[in-house]
């Protein structure tokens, strides 16, 4: 051989060496995602029983609060150690609670409540860390045989100031107003008409919904199964409602929004008591069809990241069995979780013997960890009473 012919053949080796691809590598296995437990911390009576939550720093002291709206009364506990604290109560007239936010309205750095029982309620909070009745709005003439049935706050005009959104509902329609926060006192601009739906509005939520930044509102409306859309538009006015589809026969008493799946955007939720709850993921060109949720009869939904993952997690409260003379209920907290693009699983199931409420989330005990806070209403053959337990977290395991 040539020595010129050796070096092409070895050239060509070389070269052959350089251009061969690399060996696949085996595929690796999917991280698994972290989880987080729970634990029971306590329970304590109160009387009446609570009908809605809140949760926020009322004493400012670095760690949320409990504001519970019970039949004509509002309570505010904090927890020290193993048991709850009375912050406040506040007498204020309403049988029924059908919502409940913490906010500061005013901006003085004092948190506020707002109630629907009726009509619209603010709690103002004193300097003494009490609360008084302020005042009651009505956004619509209560001949009209309307009452306030779901509230939610937000700023979604994007001045740093609270806005106030109102379902305002009877039997055969239901009115959304827009109350928007204004400087000084009072805070409200004169309530707005956003839409006139033909159903009976029973929760509302507040997210970006439809691709850009700004918030939208989604409605559920028990009496009629429906779930409607309504987008907030750039000139600051709210869109034309959209009915989303939905499976029949749906029981919706909640709704929540929040991103489940990692994709940068929210998904809704909707409870479902009837049956199970249903998830409608987020695209680019609106939503996905409904999806089911491994467990049903939950009327709550709420969501939060709890294992602190960067999504999700789904917190139902659900009831079992209802109350009877002889049988008391049973209730479950079900912590849900996305585990692909069409699944789901169930995290933890927390039960108890008696009647769920409402459910909240946030960190109650100042350790850094989401807790679950909930009411139940106890079986009595008297004046109704209840109970509020804590679930205190153990963070990402």
């Amino acid at each position: 051989m040539t020595l010129a012919r050796a070096v092409g053949l070895t050239a060509a080796l070389l070269g052959a060496c350089v251009a061969a691809p690399p060996a696949p590598l085996p595929p690796s296995a999917p991280t698994p995602r972290p989880t987080t437990s729970f634990k029971a911390h306590f329970a304590q009576e109160v009387e009446p029983y609570g009908q809605q939550l809140a949760v926020a720093d009322f004493n400012r002291d670095g760690v949320h609060d409990l504001a519970i709206a019970a039949p004509g009364v509002v309570t505010v506990l904090t927890a020290v150690g193993a048991a709850w604290r009375t912050l406040a109560t506040t007498e204020a007239p309403g049988e029924a609670y059908l919502g409940l936010r913490a906010i500061d309205l005013d901006r003085d750095a004092r948190v506020d409540l707002l109630a629907a029982s009726g009509g619209l309620r603010l709690l103002k909070q004193g300097a003494d860390g009490g609360f008084s009745l302020d005042l009651t709005i009505e956004t619509s003439p209560r001949d009209a045989g309307q009452a306030v049935t779901s509230l939610e706050v937000a700023d979604l005009t994007g001045d740093g100031r609270a806005d106030v959104v109102v379902g305002n509902s009877a039997l055969q329609g239901s009115a959304v107003w827009f109350l928007e926060g204004v400087e000084g006192w009072p805070w409200l601009a004169s309530p707005r008409l956003v839409a006139t739906l033909p159903t009976h509005t029973t929760a509302m939520a507040i997210a970006p919904l439809d691709g850009d930044d700004r918030p939208d509102l989604a409605a559920s409306h028990v009496l009629s199964g429906a779930v409607t859309f309504i987008p907030f538009l750039p000139s600051g006015a709210f869109g034309a409602p959209v009915e989303l589809a939905v499976p029949s026969g749906l029981v919706p008493d909640s709704i929540a929004a929040g991103d489940l799946d990692g994709d940068g955007r929210n998904d809704l939720v909707v409870a479902n008591r009837s049956n199970a709850p249903v998830v409608l993921r987020g695209t680019a060109g609106g939503f996905t069809p409904a999806q089911s949720l491994p467990v049903a009869g939950c009327g709550v939904v709420r969501v939060a990241d709890l294992d602190l993952d960067g999504l999700s997690e789904l917190i139902l409260g659900c009831v079992v069995r209802v109350t009877t003379i002889d049988r008391p209920a049973l209730s479950a907290l079900v912590v849900v979780r996305s585990s692909g693009p069409t699944t789901f699983e169930i995290v933890h199931r927390l039960e108890t013997v008696d009647l769920l409420t409402d459910v909240q989330v946030s960190d109650l005990t100042g350790d850094g960890r989401l807790d679950l806070a909930a009411t139940f209403l106890l079986p009595t053959g008297s004046a109704p009473r209840g109970q509020v337990r804590l679930w205190s977290g153990a963070g990402p395991e």
